[in-house]
């Protein structure tokens, strides 16, 4: 007998940054006056110290302009210069935590000391990258 499984609701998340967007400004989510890049900007800096990090601010201003654009046409504001600015802080907040995920970080108490040299930086290496341990010895080998 098979067991069904129940499907996870999926999350719209444009309505839901639309319905956030709309309740930080007491506006109307189905009948929305006009609003401002000024007002797009104040709901971003209210996430950031809600401690959103930039790619969802991003995703939300997103959701914004696009729903904006469907609702109030022409008279939605341009929102493209917010986005790029909050696309570049993304990758700049995405390349800091890459460089912080350094081998210094990497849990060397493990690596056994007596094996070579290289095969100790592969095995921080896949430590680093996440790998999982299973492929630690198909990783091991090294080609002459």
């Amino acid at each position: 007998m098979e067991t069904q499984q129940k499907a996870m609701p999926k999350t719209d998340w444009g309505e839901y940054w639309w319905m956030q967007f709309c309740s930080f400004h007491r506006l109307d989510p189905a009948a929305p006056e006009p609003f401002t890049v000024e007002q797009v900007i104040a709901f971003s800096r209210s996430l950031l110290e809600a401690g959103k990090v930039a790619w969802q601010r991003h995703q939300a201003v997103r959701a914004i302009d696009r729903k904006a654009r469907r609702l109030l046409g022409l008279k939605a504001p341009r929102l493209s210069e917010v986005r790029i600015k909050l696309l570049a802080l993304s990758k700049r907040e995405r390349n800091a935590a890459a460089e912080t995920n350094s081998l210094a970080d990497v849990d060397e108490t493990r690596i056994d000391p007596s094996e070579p040299q290289v095969i100790q930086e592969i095995r921080k290496t896949c430590r680093r990258l996440h790998y999982s341990r299973r492929i630690f010895p198909a990783k091991t080998w090294v080609a002459p």
